[in-house]
């Protein structure tokens, strides 16, 4: 298992292409790592010592996602996540802007060799993979989460006043609220 590093000069190298016997290696130690984690879900290589571009993805089914010499092909649907965190700055959140949807390249190691496939991940369906693939993404950049711009959220003012579950409804029916528009 690797000693997730915090070092920020080391993590701020920029990572190379690994080979298909680097990338079996280091996701060996990634998947080791990440599972020593209670809240992790994802990391790079970069947080282990290996300015390769290899990382993996705990999925929501609990299945790790492989990452091996990945590249952003768009995003789409930006909005600020809220609250992202990094194994390597155990108690740093930010709210970051993000894409909700990133089409990806990455490889797939099959029949003993690195496969390009062309891939999409959505908050919707693939829900924090998706934040982390962007975020593993910066880190093969040697950016790092105390480079993002913290954006700040402004509450919500409400125009009318809040309508309780048991005051009539305002939209004239008679009912109770909870029994009208409050279902």
């Amino acid at each position: 298992m690797g000693k997730i590093i915090q070092d920020i000069g080391i993590l701020r190298q920029k990572s190379s292409p690994a080979t298909l016997d680097e990338a079996k290696t280091i996701i060996q130690e990634l998947e080791e790592t990440l599972k020593m984690t209670d809240n992790g879900v994802g990391i790079a290589a970069i947080q282990i010592g290996y300015p390769k571009t290899v990382g993996v993805i705990r999925l929501k089914d609990k299945s790790v996602f492989k990452l091996i010499n990945p590249e952003l092909i768009e995003g789409d649907d930006e909005f600020v996540y809220f609250k992202e965190g990094c194994l390597s700055f155990p108690n740093l959140f930010r709210n970051v802007k993000r894409y909700g949807q990133v089409f990806i390249k990455n490889h797939r190691i099959e029949d003993d060799k690195l496969v390009e496939e062309k891939l999409v991940f959505d908050t919707e369906m693939d829900g924090d993979a998706t934040i982390a693939i962007q975020h593993e993404l910066d880190h093969f950049n040697g950016v790092l989460l105390i480079n993002k711009e913290e954006i700040k959220i402004e509450p919500v003012k409400r125009e009318e006043p809040k309508v309780g579950r048991n005051e009539p409804c305002p939209c004239g029916s008679g009912k109770k609220y909870k029994k009208c528009h409050g279902k």
